[in-house]
């Protein structure tokens, strides 16, 4: 599962969790709810880049406007 998913999981379990009066499931959801904590540690973080661009793809464009910027003003002999 990836984080995003985990997060929403882990958001619906605690408000659950929240409803529930103490009982068996209560616990339950208790539970679940660290598994998803330990699972949410570990997994990383998704990089999003614009237009689903690689990150070797973003690093490119980044560096061609860097390089557009930084030469706008200069002139070649």
């Amino acid at each position: 599962m990836n984080r995003k998913t985990l997060q929403l999981l882990l958001h619906h379990y605690q408000d659950i969790h929240e409803a529930l009066k103490p009982c068996a499931e209560k616990s339950r959801f208790e539970k679940l709810i660290k598994e998803t904590k330990e699972k949410l540690d570990k997994t990383p973080f998704d990089r999003v880049y614009p237009f689903g661009q690689t990150a070797m793809e973003y690093a490119i464009l980044l560096a061609k406007k860097a390089n557009l910027k930084n030469n706008k003003g200069a002139t070649c002999k």
